[in-house]
């Protein structure tokens, strides 16, 4: 097999009040560290920028936060809430034994993987490790047809799950965030998805 099975990390309850930091640039690091309490602004060099406390959900700041930008891999937040939400609804179950093909191996020269070889067969929840983690391109689409048959329509069900969560200036390509000019987003719907997948113990 292409990588050895993961191990179940423990999963530790989410604190009540979580300050989430949305960056685009490719969502590049603030400058410095940026105190929680008292926060008042950005530093004056980062990228576009939403810090949001979740619980009251609050914006603490504000820069070019409707800004379109490419993604990049944090397209895989949006690919992992789909997934978790088939298994919600009783599609897939985290056990489901998923083999890797040929055609879900088809990444373009240079994407991030997480070296899943053809005939490769582990349950969808270590595919979302594997998706997360070590931010396998190829697991996006073995995912994407676990739920939707193709690719294609995968991305289609993204592009419907991001305007039902008032994502107005996000448009998906794929499922991995490989770069394409008509795949991006904004910090502020970023924080909408990211929401959305926070809501799941799992992610």
């Amino acid at each position: 097999m292409g990588m050895f099975p993961m191990k179940k990390p423990l999963i530790r309850p989410v604190p009540s009040r979580v300050p989430l930091s949305v960056l685009t640039g490719l969502l590049a690091p603030l400058a410095g560290a940026v105190e929680y309490e008292g926060f008042t602004s950005l530093p004056t060099d980062a990228k576009p920028a939403l810090p949001i406390d979740m619980d009251p959900e609050q914006f603490l700041s504000e820069q070019a936060a409707d800004e379109q930008r490419y993604p990049a891999s944090i397209t895989k937040v949006m690919t992992a809430l789909l997934v978790l939400e088939a298994v919600d609804a009783g599609q897939l179950t985290l056990d489901t034994p998923i083999t890797a093909t040929a055609e879900a191996l088809e990444v373009p020269e240079g994407s991030s993987t997480a070296k899943i070889q053809v005939g490769d067969t582990y349950t969808l929840e270590q595919y979302l490790y594997c998706l997360l983690l070590p931010s396998g391109n190829e697991v996006a689409q073995i995912l994407a047809i676990a739920v939707d048959g193709s690719v294609e329509a995968f991305v289609d069900h993204m592009n419907q799950r991001a305007e039902e969560l008032g994502c107005e200036g996000t448009h998906f390509a794929n499922p991995h965030g490989y770069h394409d000019d008509n795949h991006y987003t904004t910090a502020y719907d970023i924080t909408r998805f990211m929401k959305a997948a926070m809501e799941y113990d799992l992610f």
